[in-house]
């Protein structure tokens, strides 16, 4: 409701006015005292205000006022208190009702219109205060009379003055307070209708208003989606609002009332035409008042730019006259000036040289008072240097007592400087005399000494970190200080690097030498370095020399024999501690290692062994640890890191090839080749009368982990060091051989392991099963696997179990395709040793379906189990009748089966030699 306070005020500012040219006893007084009688017309206009009644009350008044003013002699007297008080009330309550009405009619208008209208009409608060207030105004019109008349039925009325008394500024100032009082009482009176206002129900019913203006509005919102399409079709626009108008019917059951349906349609669009016509003309109005402020606006900018160009040229103008004449006048000065100055001092000079000259003590003021020091200095060493040019036969004497001056001066001047340290101006000063001295350098060397000793501390922080600090500390100081700062700076940097850095350095590698640390050697050798290249980086955006090689040369100076001795240190620790981690690691499985050997008669000896005698298989042992590998693999890395940070581009791939060369000796040689070697002694050659375990599909996973974190290493760590080098294809060369030969004995005792599979299962097979098991008597024999059956399919298990724990991928369809063929093989001669009646080649139709079953659950599938499919099939030969043999035998699924394999088959049966048939059918 702030529009309301709003109209208030402005109620206070035009009620006076409002009330003024009401026709009242208010008005006449105000013509009164606005208009005095002066002349005869001005006096019969006032009469025609009053009625007859009026009138004649008036005359008595008139007499019994002149009668009073003869008695008291003419004198009229001035406003009493009493008077004042009457005064103040017959102007002031009138003006409270009229402010009451005028504020309470504006308020309640304007929020009936505010609510109601605004939001059909889209008028602003402003704009429903403003036509509440016309209609304030209309009705403070008809309703002034009614509070005149309330005012006087009350009995205020106006107290009797005379003319002089109503003309007093007592009388003027008490109306007009009177008044604007009245009017600011009844104003705020006249506001108690925003009591009765909740603001929740006014934005409630906003929001009815809102959705009342929408409803009718909504059909407004389609004519405009519709209007809007592009491209605009009159036509199909006509079926949309008949179809809107029949809500979709297929027929006009009344053209009547679409009719007028209709033509609310044409008015409706009508109207909206009318609306946006207004409000285009609106806006067009307002861009053409926009666009000439603009232009208007533009032409005044560019005028003011226009003035103050031209400004600029005559300033510019007049500056370059004033310069020509102040370089002319400094010229002039110059000339005259400068002769007499050097006129001036060579008086001087040869002054003070003659006193030099004389056997008699100094007795200038300038050597004999201490506070004209840096004059003095100034002096001797302008005398030193002229007495260096004169002979030294003839002038020694004077030679050696302007020498003598000349040391003592600079020795003072050392001192003055020294007694400075805390102010840097005074020390400019001396630094800028002594800096033509031959202690300059003295000077420049007690102010580093200084600096060093306020800034390293022998127990707190980082050396690294302080030398840094005090060059960004130190570096403003001597710009402000000394004349010639970059040399300073320089000789800071260089006691830093030659002193607290290099003692720093030599004192903790000596340390570590002492005690036998190579891997702390190593390791605060890279830290110091990396630090001091740290802080070479920072000291080079200082800006502490304009050489390039200034603080290479510096860190090349401390570092450069440990550097020379690195590589053969570095190689040397790396053996070292890789054999120190392998020891411990055998050490822990109690375990000594064995001399492994290769050559073609060290492994004919080998096989001679295991097929005669038992393997050792460590008890499952693979003598593999991938911690093991991530020890000397984070050694090896740490050695290459160490390599890139140390070595020269030259040498850095070189270095990197002899890591490699200790990385595949300790790991790959002495772990991984030696693990596989134990693994491949321990897998029976023989065929074994016991289940071979399966420790060596234990052994391949882990090797498997521990190869792809050398290749890792090799592709993060040693590839970027010798690509596009020299030494990449030997380096490359030696990476493969390693692994290729690490592959192919994994390959070798895949194989042997497989191999034992099968002998086991051929051992299992013949010690098993005899000749009569398949030519059994009793035709009414239950048909079950048999027992030999049994022991290979979970032999079998056991060891797929392992072998997908072990393997997988491709590797692992690879090793299972080839294991379910040596077994096929080793099941087809099996077969093939035995004879067989229709009973017995149930037996073996069973045992075949239950290989297939076991080997079809393998994660080769198919692939496995095709030849198991087609020996199902030979063996179904077995127990055809004879008629159906032949049918049997060109069955599709021995389509590409070898004849004379199904010939083999057919002889197998206990008939064949009774059955000539059979024996035509075979040739």
């Amino acid at each position: 409701m702030g529009w309301a306070v709003g109209a208030a005020a402005r109620a206070l500012r035009f009620g006076a006015i409002r009330i003024q040219t009401r026709q009242s006893t208010t008005s006449v007084m105000f013509h009164f005292e606005k208009h005095p009688i002066s002349t005869e017309q001005d006096a019969t206009e006032l009469a025609k205000r009053y009625t007859e009644r009026e009138q004649d009350l008036l005359r008595a008044a008139l007499l019994t006022a002149l009668q009073e003013r003869k008695k008291n002699n003419g004198v009229t007297s001035i406003l009493s208190p009493e008077e004042t008080r009457a005064l103040f009330a017959f102007n002031a309550i009138p003006f409270i009702g009229f402010g009451f009405l005028d504020n309470m009619i504006m308020i309640l208008a304007g929020e009936y219109i505010d609510q109601q209208l605004g939001t059909l009409l889209c008028l602003s608060t402003m704009a429903a205060a403003a036509i509440g207030n016309i209609i304030s105004d209309v009705a403070g019109v008809g309703l002034a009379h009614y509070v005149e008349a309330i005012v006087v039925r009350f009995g205020v009325r106006q107290p009797v003055l005379t003319a002089e008394q109503l003309e007093s500024n007592k009388a003027r100032w008490t109306t007009n307070a009177a008044r604007a009082f009245g009017l600011t009482v009844g104003c705020i009176i006249g506001m108690f209708p925003l009591l009765f206002y909740d603001e929740k129900e006014k934005k409630i019913s906003s929001e009815k208003s809102i959705d009342r203006f929408q409803m009718s509005g909504q059909y407004f919102v389609t004519y405009v989606e519709d209007l809007e399409q592009d491209p605009f079709d009159a036509t199909d626009f006509v079926e949309r609002v008949v179809w809107r108008i029949t809500q979709g019917a297929d027929t006009i059951s009344d053209p009547l009332h679409l009719k007028e349906k209709l033509e609310e349609e044409i008015a409706s669009l009508q109207m909206l035409c009318d609306q946006f016509s207004g409000k285009i003309n609106v806006l067009e109005q307002q861009l053409d008042v926009d666009k000439r402020d603009y232009c208007n606006r533009l032409q005044q900018l560019h005028e003011l730019n226009s003035d103050a160009i031209e400004k600029v040229k005559q300033l510019d103008q007049t500056m370059q006259n004033v310069s020509t004449a102040v370089v002319h006048l400094g010229d002039q000065l110059e000339s005259v000036d400068g002769p007499r100055t050097r006129a001036s001092e060579a008086l001087a000079l040869i002054t003070h040289f003659d006193q030099f000259l004389s056997d008699q003590p100094l007795s200038s003021a300038i050597f004999t008072d201490p506070d004209k020091l840096l004059e003095s200095a100034d002096l001797i060493q302008k005398l030193y240097s002229i007495s260096q040019e004169l002979s030294k036969e003839k002038y020694a004497y004077v030679q050696a007592r302007i020498a003598h001056r000349y040391e003592e001066i600079e020795r003072l001047l050392i001192d003055e400087f020294v007694r400075s340290q805390r102010d840097e101006k005074k020390m400019a000063e001396v630094a800028k005399i002594l800096a033509e001295f031959k202690g300059y350098g003295s000077c420049v060397d007690r102010y580093v000494e200084f600096l060093h000793a306020t800034s390293f501390h022998r127990d707190r922080g980082d050396v690294f970190a302080e030398a840094l600090h005090l060059c960004r500390n130190a570096k403003p100081k001597i710009e402000a200080i000394f004349p010639n700062p970059m040399a300073v700076i320089q000789k800071l940097v260089t006691s830093i690097f030659n002193g607290k850095l290099k003692e720093t350095v030599y004192a903790t590698l000596r340390d570590h030498r002492e005690v036998g640390d190579q891997e702390g050697y190593l390791i605060s050798l890279a830290e110091m370095y990396t630090s001091t290249k740290k802080l070479c980086t920072e000291l080079e955006v200082l800006h502490v020399s304009p050489d390039p090689s200034f603080l290479i040369d510096l860190t090349r100076a401390i570092f450069e024999r440990y550097l020379n001795s690195y590589p053969k240190d570095e190689l040397d620790y790396l053996n070292a501690q890789s054999s120190i981690i392998l020891a411990r690691f055998y050490e822990s499985k109690k375990h000594q290692k064995r001399a492994i050997t290769s050559g073609g008669l060290q492994e004919l000896r080998r096989d001679v062994t295991i097929r005669f005698l038992s393997a050792d298989d460590f008890g499952g042992e693979t003598f593999l640890a991938e911690d093991v590998a991530i020890s000397i693999l984070q050694e090896t890395k740490n050695a290459f890191n160490r390599t890139q940070l140390f070595c020269n581009k030259m040498d850095v791939s070189r270095q990197a090839e002899k890591v490699l060369d200790v990385l595949l000796a300790k790991l790959v040689t002495e772990h991984l080749d030696y693990a596989v070697e134990l693994a491949l002694a321990g897998i029976t050659l023989s065929e074994p009368k016991t289940e071979p375990p399966a420790y060596f599909f234990t052994f391949v996973p882990q090797n498997t982990a521990i190869v792809l974190l050398c290749a890792k290493q090799f592709e993060d760590s040693i590839w970027p060091l010798i690509k596009n080098t020299s030494v990449e294809q030997t380096c490359s060369k030696k990476w493969t051989s390693s692994l290729r030969g690490l592959e192919n004995k994994i390959n070798t005792g895949m194989d042997r392991h497989l191999n034992a599979i099968q002998g086991y299962t051929k051992f299992v097979l013949t010690s098993t099963q005899k000749k009569v098991d398949f030519i059994p008597d009793d035709d009414h024999m239950q048909i079950q696997v048999s027992q030999a059956c049994q022991t290979i399919l979970r032999f079998l298990k056991t060891q797929t179990s392992a072998m997908e724990r072990g393997c997988d991928g491709a590797n692992l369809k690879v090793v299972q395709v080839e294991l379910a063929q040596r077994l096929y093989k080793t099941i087809l001669a099996h077969i093939q040793n035995f004879t067989y009646n229709s009973a017995g080649a149930m037996l073996l139709l069973c045992d075949l379906n239950e290989y297939k079953k076991c080997i079809s659950s393998w994660r080769c599938g198919r692939d496995a189990s095709a030849p198991f499919d087609k020996l199902h099939s030979l063996a179904n030969l077995l127990m055809v009748l004879p008629d159906n043999l032949s049918e049997a035998a060109r069955s599709p699924t021995l389509a590409d089966v070898d004849r004379s394999l199904i010939s083999s088959f057919i002889q197998l049966r206990d008939d064949f030699k009774k059955n000539k048939n059979m024996s035509l059918l075979i040739f």
